[in-house]
């Protein structure tokens, strides 16, 4: 199975408050052999609790009857988070940040296979 083809780009958020914040954004495909990668990019401290987090928070894939399914991944600033993932026929794919006094930037790769 050969790659044909990749996007990638860059995302960012940033918070100089306490609490984390959570920013995310979405990726729509025609049903594709595709495979998702999130990974930081850049982090700037704004203080010694700072924080910041990167991950998948979910995917869909087109099943067999021709239905998006949907899996939800745990939350991004879990020690379980997911930041890869692979589906024959992806559909969509939601990634995230989450910051606490601080500035995080991740970059994403999306991969197609033939």
């Amino acid at each position: 199975m050969p790659l044909v083809g990749e996007w990638a780009w860059r995302a960012w958020a940033y918070n100089t408050g306490d609490d984390l914040y959570t920013a995310s954004w979405d990726i729509d495909i025609a049903p594709s052999a595709a495979f998702i990668k999130v990974f930081l990019e850049h982090y700037f401290e704004f203080s010694d609790q700072s924080a910041v987090d990167v991950g998948l928070m979910n995917i869909r894939f087109r099943d067999q009857n021709g239905v998006d399914q949907t899996i939800n991944f745990p939350d991004i600033d879990a020690f379980d988070h997911v930041s890869t993932q692979f589906n024959n026929t992806m559909t969509h794919v939601t990634y995230g940040l989450k910051v606490k006094a601080a500035s995080g930037a991740l970059v994403w790769t999306l991969g197609f296979w033939a």
